[in-house]
């Protein structure tokens, strides 16, 4: 099984993945929607062919430590795990051209996702359709979380078309009825 290279592990309510994946070296996709994962096990950062990570649907609350290790990550699906806690190290992965983060109730994000400058787009992609430019839209999405502002580290990433955000409810308010406009500066 160390020349696998796609998995497919979609909605088969897994627990636990277990640390034995880390021994497929291999590996270029993995697709565990729709779980019920709390954690990746640390052995998942050394799959380092990994392009294609597919992790929507769990209850992810962070990600591995050396994480940061799957630098040739271009895709990367966190969507709907509701208490993900993104970290700094998010920023290492320099190659990621879509990245998913909707849904996860974020009330920030790290300053280190301005280094994601090949960054394209943020809403997930069927693993079957491959990634080529004419597919992939340039837009971020932030949908469902709580974030206070637009972060700074997302003004940054210019190569985005089109943003959606959602401010959560009691900032929007006050955003609004002091006549301020939320989106300034994007």
């Amino acid at each position: 099984m160390t020349s696998l290279r796609e998995l497919n592990l979609n909605g088969n309510g897994i627990e636990v993945l277990p640390a034995a994946i880390g021994a497929i070296s291999s590996l270029r996709e993995l697709d565990i929607n729709g779980n019920k994962l709390s954690h990746l096990p640390e052995e998942l950062c050394d799959c380092v062919e990994l392009r294609g990570l597919y992790a929507n649907g769990n209850m992810l609350e962070s990600l591995p430590k050396n994480f940061h290790m799957l630098n040739k990550l271009r895709l990367l699906d966190l969507g709907y795990n509701g208490k993900l806690k993104v970290s700094s190290s998010i920023g290492a992965l320099v190659n990621l051209r879509h990245l998913n983060l909707g849904y996860n109730h974020l009330q920030s994000l790290p300053e280190e996702l301005a280094n994601l400058i090949n960054l394209k787009v943020s809403c997930p992609l069927p693993p079957a359709l491959p990634l080529t430019p004419s597919l992939i839209p340039k837009e971020l999405e932030l949908l469902g979380n709580e974030l206070e502002e637009m972060p700074a580290c997302v003004r940054t990433l210019q190569q985005l078309g089109t943003v959606a955000v959602c401010f959560s409810p009691t900032k929007k308010r006050s955003m609004l009825k002091a006549g301020v406009d939320p989106l300034k500066g994007v």
